[in-house]
């Protein structure tokens, strides 16, 4: 068996190549590192949504291309490799997007083919104080009143929502249903009124997380995913895309190569001095 990249999918891989040598310029990097914020450009999103490459698997009806599965594994090594700043687009790519695909209604699914033009983000709303790991705990009360959903709750450690479009989150919509059983998928725009945004600083003085307190949020019905009280299915299929692919894997490798450059540069005695050596 032949496990060689075809000549098309090497002459891809050199496209994208080029794309980031002249992208990731070292004006670019200074002006990222300037706005403390260089996993964050909404700029870069859009460059590389004009060449169709943030849904490049998608079907094209939703802002894709369709191509192969190894096209989008050799653009998403290359841009982790060279640590492009996509931040602005990822969760709405990796996560939402292909959610909404699978889950969502034909006006949502075409509603959203502005992920694949990076022109939206999200915010991952899937952390509350008193439950984390076990969704199924979910506090946030979501009341239907007419042609709206009333949210109320706070959610916790929600990476990048103070520069994000709109919050990914489940809120309990059946208090008397079993627990896995009484929650839905919700759409929640950032900028509604009753959103509230608190920072939470990291031990680097930087702002990566934040408190999100939702008070009597007021969101339009449609922003519902798929079916009432069926979120807890929903938001399976939203971490097995979270979990799955070669991200990981891209960015290990550039931390490796980036270990045995920054070792090489040192002597030998320096190699050798214990950790904790004054």
């Amino acid at each position: 068996m032949d496990f060689r990249f075809t000549d098309e999918e090497e002459a891809f891989r050199t496209e994208v190549r080029i794309f980031l040598d002249e992208t990731l310029t070292e004006a670019f990097w200074n002006h990222q590192h300037a706005e403390r914020k260089p996993g964050w450009s909404p700029e870069f999103s859009r460059a590389a949504a004009e060449r169709g490459w943030l849904g490049i698997a998608w079907p094209v009806e939703f802002g894709g291309q369709a191509r192969s599965k190894i096209d989008q594994m050799i653009y998403i090594e290359e841009m982790y490799y060279a640590g492009a700043p996509q931040e602005h687009h990822r969760c709405a790519v990796q996560q939402v997007g292909p959610s909404i695909i699978l889950h969502g209604s034909e006006a949502q699914k075409q509603s959203f083919t502005r992920i694949a033009a990076g022109e939206i983000s999200f915010a991952m709303g899937l952390s509350e104080p008193n439950a984390g790991s076990d969704r199924a705990g979910v506090e946030t009360i979501g009341k239907r009143d007419g042609d709206e959903w009333v949210l109320t709750g706070e959610n916790i450690f929600t990476s990048c929502a103070h520069y994000s479009d709109y919050l990914w989150t489940v809120v309990r919509t059946d208090p008397e249903a079993p627990k896995h059983r009484g929650i839905s998928m919700i759409v929640v725009p950032l900028d509604a009124s009753g959103a509230d945004l608190q920072p939470l600083i990291d031990l680097h003085e930087r702002r990566h997380f934040n408190r999100i307190f939702l008070e009597d949020v007021r969101v339009p019905a449609d922003h519902l995913i798929g079916d009432e009280n069926r979120g807890w299915y929903i938001n399976a299929t939203t971490i097995d895309f979270e979990r799955s692919g070669i991200t990981r894997i891209a960015s290990f490798d550039q931390l490796f190569d980036r270990l045995v450059d920054s070792l090489r540069g040192m002597s030998a005695v320096e190699r050798e001095l214990p950790r904790y050596a004054a």
